[in-house]
């Protein structure tokens, strides 16, 4: 175990009482009563160290715990800024009892999962993970993208632009449709190509006569894609 600094306790602690939660008590997180400061010296960062709390939450799923009274949880990770260069992380137990049914919960993939007949995304912030639905989406054909916020079923192709929602990239083709994510793109920001054997998007608007035939991308600093017509940057024609 490395070395535990008491002097940051008292400040530590009231950070931590700002992780929001939706359930438990006012001061303090469920499932971690006692808890282990840590400083780890190469990287200078601060982390919890939740002891045995093996004993009261048992997994039942791919993140889900119960505990001896029925109640469900997720294992949930909160940070806090101590100072300019230090983070403090807290892991503790986060209800979903009234969210999670675990009969129809199964996880799709890379944070994806259905519940209840529905799909979902865990998305995570400095509070910890919560679920955001892909509104419309068919759990039993919808496959996310690999670099970018959103999937496909087997009617629409989605995208999100997290922590907001997931749309509808109204009238592009699921079974055809490639991602091109550019260097500077962001993977919740709106801000890639989508193309398909009959249009091309960015984001979640259609670019008018470009050609999805030679679309590709070139990455430069004022062009960011070609196609055998044009030149684009953000998805605006460059003339």
């Amino acid at each position: 175990m490395k070395p535990v600094f008491f002097i940051l306790i008292f400040a530590i602690i009231t950070n931590l009482y700002s992780c929001k939660q939706s359930n438990g008590s006012e001061r303090g997180l469920t499932g971690n009563n006692i808890v282990e400061f840590v400083q780890d010296k190469n990287d200078k960062i601060f982390f919890t160290d939740p002891i045995d709390d093996t004993t009261n939450f048992k997994k039942v799923g791919d993140n889900i715990y119960k505990d001896e009274s029925g109640e469900f949880y997720i294992l949930n990770l909160c940070s806090n800024s101590i100072s300019k260069d230090t983070f403090l992380f807290l892991e503790y137990f986060k209800n979903v009892t009234d969210f999670i049914d675990l009969k129809s919960y199964r996880q799709i993939k890379k944070g994806y999962f259905q519940n209840k007949g529905k799909v979902y995304m865990w998305w995570g912030n400095s509070d910890g993970e919560y679920p955001i639905e892909v509104e419309g989406a068919d759990p039993k054909t919808f496959v996310p993208f690999d670099s970018v916020a959103g999937g496909t079923d087997k009617q629409y192709v989605f995208h999100g632009d997290i922590p907001g929602s997931f749309k509808i990239i109204q009238g592009a083709d699921p079974k055809s449709v490639n991602v091109l994510n550019p260097e500077r793109g962001c993977w919740n920001c709106n801000n890639c190509y989508f193309v398909d054997h009959k249009n091309v998007y960015y984001g979640l608007t259609k670019i008018d006569g470009a050609d999805p035939k030679t679309f590709k991308l070139v990455n430069m600093d004022s062009i960011d894609a070609v196609d055998k017509w044009s030149r684009y940057f953000d998805g605006h024609l460059i003339k």
